[in-house]
């Protein structure tokens, strides 16, 4: 899988990036915590779907997503607030709102559960991402495996005016080498495998302890808020 996923590019790709990037695709088809692997595959099925979804794209144009009904194009067993949740954030993520969030919430998802969707659906677009960018294919959805939701221990958590707890901030850097105190990955911290599974993937984009780059901090700030603007980032 490490060789395959990018094999046909003729982009000169970091050994560490073609790894971990597999490592990371070989994780969302394992079980987490709250999901199952084969749920998790069909989310990041879903990511894809989004991108050709006819729902979607008449949302997009809008004045407001919520002025348009209807289903989106999908074939998964997903319940449907979820993949209307992958939909929107996939394809229109500045407006998805807290009270799409607090919709999901009260169907019956749980917080522990909506972390781990958004970093499995956040995983699968910049793996995706960088094949669109480099013109090759995307990988292969692999088989996802049917054993139940692992769960987890008891996580040390904080209210700090998010839409969900997070890690306490702290100056130590966790088992990545990532700083506690971004909030992106306090953001996370409810699942702590969420985590693991989307830096896996994201350290290799951005600076991160000891990483081999060769552009100074500032240049690196300024394209991350350019690709974000483009993109809508909500975050």
């Amino acid at each position: 899988m490490i060789h395959q996923m990018y094999g046909t590019s003729e982009y000169p790709l970091r050994d560490q990036l073609r790894s971990e990037h597999a490592l990371a695709w070989q994780m969302i088809a394992e079980s987490g915590p709250f999901w199952s692997g084969y749920d998790r595959v069909a989310m990041a099925a879903e990511t894809r779907n989004a991108l050709t979804c006819e729902l979607c794209r008449q949302r997009k144009l809008a004045l407001s997503p919520n002025m348009v009904q209807g289903t989106h194009d999908t074939d998964s067993h997903l319940p449907l607030v979820v993949i209307d949740a992958i939909h929107r954030l996939q394809s229109d993520p500045a407006r998805y709102t807290h009270a799409d969030f607090r919709r999901l919430i009260d169907s019956g998802i749980s917080i522990e559960q909506y972390v781990e969707m958004v970093s499995v659906v956040s995983t699968t677009v910049i793996i995706d991402g960088l094949h669109d960018s480099l013109s090759i294919a995307k990988p292969q959805l692999p088989t996802g495996s049917h054993e139940p939701p692992m769960g987890q221990g008891s996580v040390d958590l904080v209210a700090d005016g998010a839409w969900v707890p997070l890690s306490p901030r702290s100056d130590r850097p966790d088992s990545l080498g990532i700083s506690r105190s971004a909030n992106i990955l306090r953001s996370m911290g409810t699942v702590p495998a969420a985590i693991e599974l989307f830096f896996q993937v994201f350290r290799n984009h951005y600076v991160m302890a000891k990483a081999a780059l060769d552009l100074p901090r500032a240049q690196i700030e300024y394209v991350a808020a350019r690709v974000s603007a483009v993109n809508e980032c909500f975050y």
